[in-house]
C-alpha cells in the first residue's frame, strides 16, 4: 500500500526460465491476493520483456497458476507496439448481472 495509489495497484512479478519462457504471478487490487491468471498483466509483462530484449515478440510462453498463456506482439519500425495477441484457455469462474440503476452516473456511491 502506498498513498500514491489510494485504490491500490496490481503488481506483476515474473521470472525468466528460458528463451521466450516466463513464469508470471499477478497480485490484483480488489482481490487483494494472487490470481490464477491476468491477461492484462501478462500482456504488460510481454511488452516489457520484448522492449527490454529479454524475449522475442513472437510466441512468448507464460506459465501462470491457471495454466499456460502465449503472448505475441507486432512491433513497427519505430519500436512501437501495434498489436498484442493473448492466447490460452478460458474458464468461467463467475456470472453476474448489471442492472440499469448500476449504470446511472448521477447516482451517489
Amino acid at each position: 500500500r502506498d498513498s500514491s495509489f489510494p485504490k491500490g495497484a496490481n503488481c506483476n512479478l515474473y521470472e525468466t526460465v528460458g528463451k521466450n519462457h516466463l513464469v508470471v504471478r499477478t497480485y490484483e487490487r480488489g482481490v487483494e491476493d494472487f490470481t490464477m491468471a491476468c491477461g492484462t498483466g501478462c500482456g504488460s509483462v510481454g511488452v516489457i520483456a520484448v522492449l527490454a530484449g529479454i524475449c522475442d515478440p513472437e510466441n512468448i510462453q507464460m506459465d501462470v497458476p491457471g495454466g499456460t498463456l502465449k503472448v505475441s506482439l507486432k512491433i513497427n519500425e519505430k519500436k512501437e507496439i501495434e498489436e498484442l495477441y493473448l492466447t490460452g484457455p478460458t474458464t468461467m469462474v463467475a456470472e453476474g448481472r448489471v442492472l440499469d440503476e448500476d449504470l446511472d452516473p448521477e447516482q451517489e456511491e
